[in-house]
């Protein structure tokens, strides 16, 4: 992790995390095996001691200038997601330069101060990120910051990977099998094809250009994160499921409609979204869903 990418907030987040896996770490240990708990006990340990790593960067860093360095972090994101994309919209990057022009504005004298006129301490943290972030603009703008041809493939499956993912965080439906562990293994194996955390030439791993690095790394990196904030936050849906899933998706969706249009004038009105829900309900056995003589469950 780097202390340059990750803001307080990221880092209080990852920690709360961290809380929460112990808690179901505890709660499995009458159910599963000593040796399973003690792995997972090890790992947890192992990224917690990198979370101590990266918060100690931030030590330095008075809290006075923490509302620069996030929305400094937040920029450097944007640029770096606008400039990975195969068309770069350059509207967009000018935006982003305009919002790191009126942060370096409120600099005073090359410094940024706090409410009292003070100095802050960390002062190199944020004109660091400030830098690259204009660096990293101006490199997209005069196109001096593109991906070496020998990337072309693995550009285009990152970026292939990364729509999809991106989509499927939009529609909140996916199945485990098809989609996110087979995105997984796909990322996995992008990643198993670096040398020393380089992207190389897959004809020759000797050789390994410069340009397109950054970009390669954010797209892998926001890949992975996509696919755990789905296994975290959405709920799998099997693919025997989909359709009953959709016609209930839509259903809801109607329904919160009417709501928002000022609700109905009479009971009646629900009688059609009463039928389809009875509908689907009489698919159910004992509460499940059936296909075949096997419970589907989500």
């Amino acid at each position: 992790m780097n202390a340059g990418i990750y803001s307080r907030h990221d880092l209080a987040t990852l920690e709360a995390k961290f809380e929460e896996i112990d808690r179901i770490i505890e709660q499995g240990e009458e159910t599963y095996s000593p040796m399973w708990i003690d792995f997972f006990k090890f790992q947890l340990e192992n990224c917690r001691q990198s979370l101590v790593t990266v918060t100690r960067n931030l030590d330095g860093l008075s809290h006075y200038l923490d509302p620069v360095y996030e929305k400094l972090v937040s920029l450097i994101r944007q640029i770096t997601a606008v400039g990975s994309r195969p068309k770069v919209v350059f509207s967009e990057i000018k935006e982003l330069q305009d919002k790191i022009s009126e942060v370096e504005s409120t600099r005073v004298n090359g410094s940024f101060l706090a409410p009292d006129g003070s100095i802050p301490k960390g002062q190199e943290f944020v004109n660091e990120l400030l830098g690259k972030c204009k660096f990293i603009a101006d490199s997209i703008v005069n196109k001096s910051l593109q991906v070496d041809p020998v990337f072309h493939e693995i550009h285009g499956q990152l970026v292939g990977i990364k729509g999809r993912l991106e989509q499927l965080q939009l529609t909140q439906v996916w199945s485990r099998e098809t989609d996110l562990f087979d995105l997984l293994q796909h990322l996995r194996l992008i990643d198993s094809h670096r040398v020393n955390d380089r992207f190389v030439d897959p004809n020759d791993s000797n050789i390994s250009p410069e340009d397109g690095q950054k970009f390669l790394l954010y797209l892998l990196r926001k890949s992975y994160a996509l696919i755990y904030e789905l296994l975290y936050t959405s709920k799998p849906i099997s693919e025997s499921l989909q359709p009953i899933f959709n016609q209930l998706s839509t259903l809801k969706k109607c329904l919160l409609e009417v709501q928002r249009s000022g609700g109905i004038s009479s009971p009646r009105e629900l009688f059609p979204f009463s039928i389809k829900l009875a509908s689907i309900d009489n698919l159910r056995k004992d509460g499940k869903f059936y296909v075949g003589n096997e419970i589907v469950s989500f």
